[in-house]
């Protein structure tokens, strides 16, 4: 009776964590179509737009650059060649202004800064958004025309106990410019 409740214990085991497996190599293959799809959309973008788009990857893994200056952020956004670049974050603001619309992006950049990217767009790019948008705003690319980049005053994150302990400052960058595509 032992040997037929322990062959049991593992054969329901053995099943279990079989499907277990299979569930999460599927999952897996879910994400991974995603993380294709997501790229196949960007690369469309980027091909359509004609927008930089290695521009952060630039920025950021350049071994020799500690804290982010204006300069190098200058230097990467305010293009010679006058193309658009890639910027892409959460849509955090839109107003109407002057017959047009500002559109305020907020982006993660690397090494503790921040971008807050602030560009006029047409109505028709703008209706578009707020008509497809569900719920929170959501997540946005845009190709971006930079004409500005400025550093923001100091942005501490964190709590702070009164002795400047969980305090981390935060480099913030306003980048203004016009959107060509969203």
């Amino acid at each position: 009776m032992t040997w037929i409740l322990v062959v049991g214990a593992l054969g329901w085991f053995g099943v279990h964590e079989w499907n277990a497996r299979k569930e999460t190599a599927t999952d897996r293959l879910r994400y991974e179509e995603r993380l294709h799809e997501t790229q196949r959309t960007i690369d469309a973008f980027v091909a359509s737009t004609g927008s930089a788009a290695d521009w952060k990857i630039t920025l950021c893994q350049s071994g020799n650059v500690s804290h982010i200056l204006t300069a190098d952020l200058q230097s990467v956004l305010l293009r010679s060649d006058n193309r658009p670049v890639l910027v892409s974050g959460d849509l955090s603001d839109v107003r109407q202004e002057d017959g047009g619309y500002i559109i305020t992006v907020s982006s993660r950049l690397c090494r503790g800064a921040q971008l807050r990217i602030e560009a006029t767009a047409d109505p028709g790019r703008v209706a578009d958004v707020l008509a497809h948008r569900s719920g929170r705003i959501g997540y946005v690319a845009l190709a971006l025309r930079a004409t500005t980049v400025q550093k923001q005053p100091d942005n501490p994150v964190g709590g702070n106990d009164g002795f400047g302990d969980g305090v981390i400052p935060e480099d913030e960058f306003l980048v203004r410019g016009q959107c060509l595509e969203i």
